[in-house]
């Protein structure tokens, strides 16, 4: 689908792309990255697009720190994508589909869509979940309502979904599990702050190792962990669809 929308874009069919990200839990740090990658190949093709992602307001990334934001948000100043911020959205299909902003009624005219699901969470028998099935827990991944059981990563309520988080998450949690068994470890709270070090600000990398069929990955991840924009192929095959 990506090669394909690509290969349009190159050729002149699409000039107008809208990155969807729907209200409530997802990932939308990868959307960023989808649009920003989608975009720098356009350039890179000499190729005219117009590329806008249409947030939810308030920002997903309103819990992350406040400097990788700021990064993110020079990124895609730089590649020329603008955002938009809306409660919802809808696309009216046609020649050209249309995006509509609720409650707005803002319509933008693009060539073609590409949206995140919205995700909701796989209740596990005895495990106490929200209201969109994910498992609530605490500043130390103690799973509220519980005793002595953890939960890390997409699962959980917190709702930024990444590799970056998740590997947080389970540093928080293994600390606290070490301490709980008497280990000299000292547990720390989960603080989305800390999470500026593994955002690894895409430069196309790592989706181009995907769609050109690489799968040595790692051999191009930062030293620093593993990148919060890093996509892998079953993440694309599991949450994209796109709309012509």
């Amino acid at each position: 689908m990506i090669g394909g929308l690509l290969q349009d874009i190159e050729q002149g069919y699409s000039r107008r792309l809208a990155v969807v990200i729907p209200p409530g839990p997802g990932w939308p740090l990868r959307a960023y990255e989808l649009a920003l990658f989608i975009t720098r190949e356009a350039t890179s093709m000499s190729a005219d697009l117009k590329t806008t992602i249409v947030a939810p307001e308030p920002s997903p990334l309103r819990l992350l720190s406040p400097r990788l934001v700021e990064l993110l948000s020079n990124e895609l100043r730089l590649a020329g994508v603008h955002v938009v911020s809306a409660a919802g959205a809808g696309v009216e299909p046609g020649h050209a589909p249309t995006v509509v902003l609720r409650p707005s009624g803002q319509r933008l005219e693009v060539d073609r869509v590409l949206a995140l699901p919205e995700l909701r969470g796989r209740p596990i028998t005895g495990i106490p979940a929200g209201d969109h099935g994910f498992v609530e827990v605490d500043e130390h991944g103690r799973v509220r309502g519980l005793d002595r059981v953890w939960a890390v990563g997409d699962g959980t309520a917190f709702p930024v979904k990444s590799g970056g988080v998740a590997v947080e998450q389970a540093d928080v949690v293994a600390a606290d599990i070490g301490a709980e068994a008497g280990a000299a470890v000292e547990p720390r709270a989960f603080d989305p702050d800390s999470l500026e070090e593994l955002a690894g600000l895409p430069n196309g990398c790592y989706l181009r190792g995907w769609l050109t069929g690489d799968d040595d990955l790692t051999t191009r991840l930062p030293a620093a962990g593993v990148p919060i924009l890093t996509y892998l192929e079953r993440d694309l095959e599991a949450s994209w669809r796109g709309e012509p």
